[in-house]
């Protein structure tokens, strides 16, 4: 069986391609980096997470969720203007920009702070999140879910309903690693071999980078939507 597609298939294959499994550790560092070098250029549909809020007193502070990334929208579906349209909440910075508004949010340390809201307001918000942590499971047998290459199925340790067999899958991969595992794998082992010294780092980097721009152009409004695009 030929697994890919999870991080632990990621740290396998690198040992395997670099053949350095006395890096494994800093591997770990390495891979997570490449992730997020790519994470940053684009904003994925996958990343999002739609969330309902009520509101528990006036000018409501809500503290930032694990990993939260940026901000996208925020509606008070309770509350309509003159042409019984939902409400939409602006950013707007403490000062000046706040004058003359009746609903606004913004950040203040590690929270949003939401105006304009009382006690049992609804709030409907969405935003991004970067990807979380995922574990190193050295041990195959260890692994909560593994992907097949050769059947294009997926096998679990000890999940058996939908519910569970998409936690497990959380677990050990990301859309990320789904969609360009052979983009993350190569940033990952640029990243090795140029701590080694080794020559093979520029050309694996400068592959790393041109399967980092398809991973962008490839994008489309329907799937995921580009930072700079």
């Amino acid at each position: 069986m030929t697994e890919i597609n999870t991080f632990s298939a990621l740290i396998d294959d690198t040992v395997t391609r670099t053949g350095r499994a006395n890096l494994r550790a800093d591997m770990l560092s390495y891979a997570r980096q490449a992730m997020r070098e790519c994470q940053t250029l684009v904003l994925a549909g996958d990343d999002m997470i739609e969330d309902e809020l009520t509101a528990t007193s006036d000018a409501f502070i809500w503290d930032k969720p694990e990993y939260f990334r940026q901000l996208l929208a925020v509606k008070f579906p309770g509350i309509v203007d003159p042409q019984g349209q939902p409400i939409f909440s602006k950013h707007a910075q403490p000062g000046k920009s706040q004058n003359k508004k009746d609903y606004f949010h913004y950040l203040t340390g590690g929270s949003w702070a939401f105006h304009g809201v009382s006690s049992g307001t609804l709030i409907d918000v969405a935003y991004f999140v970067w990807f979380t942590k995922l574990a190193y499971y050295q041990t195959v047998t260890d692994r909560p879910a593994t992907y097949e290459l050769e059947t294009g199925t997926w096998s679990y340790l000890t999940a058996t309903t939908d519910e569970e067999q998409l936690a497990a899958r959380l677990q050990v991969t990301n859309w990320m690693l789904t969609d360009w595992y052979d983009m993350v794998l190569e940033g990952t082992c640029a990243k090795v071999w140029k701590a080694m010294g080794d020559p093979r780092s520029s050309p694996s980097f400068a592959l790393f980078k041109s399967l980092q721009k398809d991973m962008v152009t490839s994008i489309t409004q329907d799937s995921y939507s580009s930072i700079t695009g």
